[in-house]
Parts: C-alpha cells; structure tokens; sequence
C-alpha cells in the first residue's frame, strides 16, 4: 500500500484530520467539461473515469433501458474507429477499458500505464463524442442484457429490492426496474439510442478524473485535443425529489425459482446526495453491517436463524433505501418456542431490532464501532487507483463536489447519537415487507 494511503487509513481510524494526500486540481476544459486530476508520483497506474449523468432518471417514457443499452455499445465503434480499431486501442492499454452503467450515471474508466493514458483518452473521448450504436452492436448489448434482467429473476435480493423500490418511489425514477422489462429492451431503436446520446452526453454533463502520476497540465492537453469538437448543448436535468415514503406496511409477496425464502423489511432513506447520509450510513451499520450489529447479534447469532442477515443502503443519487432482510430455509430455521418459524415472525424479528434504535439507543461503544466500519470501509476502497478516480467523479457529477471524497469520512466521524435518533424518527416509522418465496410454495 502506498505510504501516503496508509497514513489516511491509519489516521482516520485514530481521529487524526491534519493528513497530508495528494490534492486534486479541478479544471475546465475549453469546451466547459470540468477535469480533476489527483497527482500521484510514483504510481505505477493511472486511472481515468469519466462519468456522464445519463442514467434511467434522464429516460424518456416508453424508452425505460435505453440509457443501459447506449452504455452497453459505447466502445463498439464511432465516426473515426471501426470496431476493430477499437478493439486494437483497448488492446494497447491493456484491455481494461470498460463501461459501466448504474441507474444515475454511466461511467467510462481505464486503468493503464502512464505511458499509454494519451491513447486511454483518445478512445474514451471518441466514445462519449461520436459513437454509432450500429445495429448488429445493438442486438448483441439486447441479448446481453436480456441476459441480465433473467439472471436478476433468479437473484432474491433483486426480487425483493425491486418490489419495494416499486412502493416506496411510488411516485419516483426509481420505482422502474433498473434494467427495463424484456418488452422495454426489445422494443428499442436505433434512433432512441441515437437521440438518448445525443441530447445526455454533453460537456456540462460530464466530469473527467484522472488519478495516476500524469501533470494537470497534460492531461488538460490531452483531454481539450481529445474533445474539442465535444460541444452539445445542454439539457436541464430532470429531478426526482418526492417526500418520504409515508404509506402503510405493505406485505407484498413474489415466487421465483430459488432454494430459500428471503424477507425484507424496507425503509426510505436519504440518497447519498442528502446531508443526512452520513448520518444514516451510521445507522444503517448499527442496524445490520457486520457481525456485530443488531441484526446479526440478534437474529443469526442468538436464535441460528438466516444464511444471509444484514442491511444495505444502496448508494442512489436523489433518494435510497434501507433494506434489513434474512434468507433462511424455512424447513431449517426455528421460532424459540421449537416450531418451524414463519415469514411473518422472521419479519416481526426484523422490525423488532431496526426499531431497537429508538428504544434501546446505541451504546457509546457501539456508536464508535459502526463509525469506525462506515469510515474503514470507505478508506480501504481508496487502495485502488481505480476507486480513488471513481469517488471524484461520483461525488462530482452527483453535484455534491469532488472535495466530499475527503469530507465524507470526517462527517462520519462527527455523527452523535442525536444525529442517529433523528435519522431514526425521520426516516424509520414506516417500511414495506417484501417475502420471496420458492416458486413450488406457490
């Protein structure tokens, strides 16, 4: 691990502030795109991310999917690269180049030798500038995808996530299914991938990073050649901001083709935008981060009850969920009376130790150790060039600013109880329960 990363690892766990890291520069680009390097001498990679707000929120209605679909066939070919042309650049910089697709953004991001970051950018900047999406590509990136929504209908957790996002957002982007139905993907053209790329992917919608050992001075070079006729105009962005979710405990029920029964107790919560996420990040480690959470202590230690017993808060944009759920086999797990436990009691058992919070306020202790995981976590994910690049420009493009990457842990390590009890009163008093159940109980 490199000295500097260790001191920051080491020191936040201690409490130090005073550290001294690599500090980004932020620039803009000649065409108003913003590029922040983070020099690091002596590192041997560099990273490039390049994130571009063109997620489902930006989807036009009757078009859900497209956005993951223009991800899909970004690298394929473009207006001065054949496919194989492509094919030989990503070749030469090691093979790494890749896309990725979320629901609030894509990223395009490379991790090659600083020798070969001029070409890096080349192919990146003609990706997000003057790709075809021809349509043998576009068939292909459907299959796949096809393939994706399928293998997410086996996953409980996906089932589960899905049939209480569709209830808590309501009345939001997020209530869709992240990758679209099987009608939605076929039905899409090549013209709506066209104008979802050309109205999305502009300069003031993307944000450029670089993190190796390569100047600020070069890689503006590199990066206004490389998108100098990159000059679309702008869109306003659309917004999804509906207030917290305040319906009744849904009990919905969904069958799949799995081996075990999954409950999910699942609250709203604050997006990472918020100034409440971290905050709730803490309280969501109470909850059901680790073996020593409330969850887990309760739940899988105390009563040997579930496979799988946690809590997730997604990192979504504008709004998220907590999801404290249990996979257990029903023909296994026991109430404490003896008797095989049902869904309805493990879901009881849930909301019993989500709701401990308010009742039972988290020890000194306790407070400390979910503080210690939420920051831990995201230092040890800093290892990485690659994750150093990403959280610049996630922080940056979800409009929060680039300087959050350091902020965040430091708002980590300030959150009291106080704060813990009132994220619990505001966003814990009302939940839906999701049970995924085998398909031959049906």
């Amino acid at each position: 691990m490199m000295a500097w990363l260790q001191a920051v690892i080491v020191g936040m766990a201690l409490g130090h502030t005073q550290l001294t890291t690599p500090q980004p520069v932020k620039i803009t680009l000649n065409n108003g795109t913003p590029l922040i390097v983070q020099r690091e001498p002596h590192n041997p990679f560099v990273s490039i991310a390049v994130f571009i707000r063109a997620g489902m929120v930006e989807e036009p209605l009757g078009q859900r999917g497209v956005s993951n679909l223009v991800a899909s066939t970004l690298l394929a070919s473009n207006s001065n690269q054949s496919a194989s042309e492509v094919s030989d650049y990503i070749e030469a910089v090691g093979g790494n180049l890749q896309v990725k697709w979320a629901p609030d953004y894509v990223e395009v991001s490379c991790v090659c030798a600083p020798e070969s970051f001029d070409d890096a950018a080349y192919v990146i900047g003609q990706a997000i500038e003057n790709a075809k999406f021809q349509p043998n590509y576009l068939s292909e990136a459907k299959s796949d995808i096809l393939s994706e929504v399928l293998h997410a209908e086996h996953d409980p957790y996906a089932i589960a996530y899905q049939a209480a996002r569709s209830v808590i957002f309501e009345n939001g982007f997020y209530r869709e299914p992240f990758l679209g139905t099987p009608s939605d993907i076929q039905r899409l053209t090549q013209w709506q991938a066209l104008r979802f790329y050309a109205r999305w992917f502009t300069p003031h919608n993307t944000v450029a990073v670089v993190v190796g050992d390569i100047s600020p001075t070069h890689a503006r070079h590199v990066f206004d050649d490389d998108l100098y006729d990159y000059t679309r105009p702008d869109f306003n962005l659309p917004t999804d901001t509906p207030g917290i979710f305040q319906g009744s405990p849904n009990v919905l029920i969904r069958y799949a083709p799995v081996r075990f029964e999954t409950v999910m107790v699942a609250y709203p919560a604050p997006g990472t935008v918020s100034p409440d996420h971290p905050a709730f990040a803490v309280l969501n480690a109470l909850v059901g981060a680790g073996k020593t959470s409330r969850l887990f202590t309760e739940i899988r230690g105390k009563l040997g009850i579930g496979y799988v017993v946690e809590s997730n808060n997604p990192p979504l944009w504008q709004n998220s969920l907590m999801m404290a759920y249990v996979e257990y086999d029903p023909k296994v797990s026991k109430a404490p009376d003896g008797r095989p436990i049902t869904a309805n009691e493990v879901a009881a058992l849930i909301r019993k130790q989500v709701n401990s919070i308010l009742s039972s306020p988290p020890t000194p202790e306790e407070l400390m150790r979910a503080r210690r995981l939420v920051v831990g976590d995201y230092l040890r994910a800093h290892q990485r060039t690659s994750a150093r690049a990403f959280y610049l420009g996630f922080w940056e493009s979800s409009g929060t600013g680039y300087n959050y990457d350091t902020d965040y842990p430091l708002r980590v390590r300030a959150v009291t109880m106080q704060d813990v009890e009132r994220m619990a009163h505001k966003y814990l008093t009302h939940y839906v329960t999701v049970i995924v159940r085998p398909e031959q109980n049906n």
